[in-house]
């Protein structure tokens, strides 16, 4: 989350809006750990891949180690095969393309957040404007191979909204709520967008109506500092407190709801719950 530039007087929080292509090491885009799926792949299911790979270095072996090895976590042994991908970058998907450079990123954390290049086009606004034009022509492109491409249409939604195209930008996060409205990323970006523009209640409307939002901390969290924004009482606050007691969820997941917490806790002038709160987002 983002504190709200245009608040001036009290701390309030709103989900943070990137493009689909930018990593994020969030737990909010992992699964959820209170599922009784693995999380992991068998290290034997990597064997094979990597036997796959070196028996026959071809697009499909290196696309299939790449996928193994970003699943399971195995990140250093897929490096050889990362680097063949981005040999034959132009063969390759847009989705493909950005597997390939966020594995090649994650063995430095020093690129963890992203290219210098990236930082020196946000330092200015007319950089930002010719970003927000390549993105827009970049989705439009992605949209033509296939108009049900969610991302594509949450990036074009973006790069409207920094272009101060609203209509457009409206039309953009509409489609991508219809094809993915239970979507915990989309949700929050839409309601990002929509706080951007002014429209409080509408975002707040979108998080309290949405069935997910009380079993989701991520959504909860927006709840609850939306609900500030938008002068209204927070809906989910008891859920939330429910999650933080009883969830047993790890720490990186309940962060943004601590804090939000701890806002709310805050602003209703109980400052000792809001410190501990706020010290339990840290964690």
């Amino acid at each position: 989350m983002s504190v709200f530039f245009e608040d001036r007087e009290k701390r309030r929080l709103i989900p943070r809006w990137r493009y689909s292509d930018e990593p994020s090491y969030s737990a909010e885009f992992a699964a959820d750990p209170r599922s009784k799926r693995p999380t992991l792949l068998s290290k034997q299911f990597l064997d094979e891949k990597l036997f796959d790979w070196n028996s026959e270095q071809n697009l499909g072996n290196a696309i299939d180690l790449l996928s193994c090895g970003l699943g399971g976590r195995w990140f250093k042994e897929i490096q050889p095969a990362a680097k063949y991908l981005e040999k034959h970058s132009e063969k390759l998907s847009t989705q493909v393309n950005s597997l390939v450079q966020h594995a090649l990123r994650l063995p430095d954390e020093s690129q963890a957040f992203g290219s210098s290049d990236q930082f020196e086009l946000v330092q200015d606004d007319s950089a930002m404007f010719r970003f927000a034009c390549v993105k827009a022509a970049g989705a439009r492109r992605r949209l033509k191979r296939d108009a049900n491409n969610v991302l594509a249409w949450l990036d074009l939604a973006r790069a409207y909204t920094i272009l101060g195209q609203k209509n457009k930008a409206h039309d953009s996060i509409s489609r991508a709520l219809y094809l993915a409205p239970f979507h915990r990323h989309i949700i929050r970006s839409a309601v990002r967008l929509f706080v951007h523009f002014g429209e409080f209640g509408r975002a707040h409307s979108l998080l309290t109506r949405n069935p997910r939002t009380p079993n989701d901390p991520w959504l909860i969290a927006a709840e609850v500092s939306v609900a500030s924004t938008a002068e209204r009482k927070p809906k989910f606050a008891r859920c939330g407190w429910s999650l933080i007691k009883s969830s047993g969820l790890p720490p990186k997941y309940l962060t943004e709801l601590h804090s939000a917490i701890g806002t709310l806790e805050f602003c209703n002038g109980a400052t000792r719950k809001a410190r501990q709160q706020l010290r339990d987002s840290l964690v």
